[in-house]
């Protein structure tokens, strides 16, 4: 169960939302992705390893990556329409009770 979006988190998503699903989805790969390669990278070099770019790193983490940005869409937007359909119907009780 997800809980329930403030004013503030509805607003700010209808922005991201506003910009589209797609833009959403490879901003949140390309952020993962270059901040699992810069773990990597900082790893290797505090354990003195040489520094360098895996495979695994390349082809792996921009799948992981957008999957993560399909399932945080999911996530984000699931609020957003409970939130929207938690509005209406309070208001459609309020409406009822005048």
């Amino acid at each position: 169960m997800t809980k329930s979006m403030s004013s503030k988190e509805m607003v700010r998503w209808e922005k991201i939302r506003a910009k589209g699903k797609w833009y959403f989805m490879l901003r949140t790969a390309l952020q993962f992705s270059l901040a699992v390669l810069f773990a990597d990278v900082v790893t290797d070099w505090l354990f003195g390893d040489p520094i360098e770019i895996k495979t695994f790193t390349l082809y792996a983490v921009p799948v992981f990556g957008l999957l993560s940005g399909i399932t945080l869409w999911w996530i984000a937007d699931a609020r957003y329409q409970n939130h929207m359909l938690d509005s209406k119907i309070h208001d459609g009780l309020k409406d009822a009770r005048s």
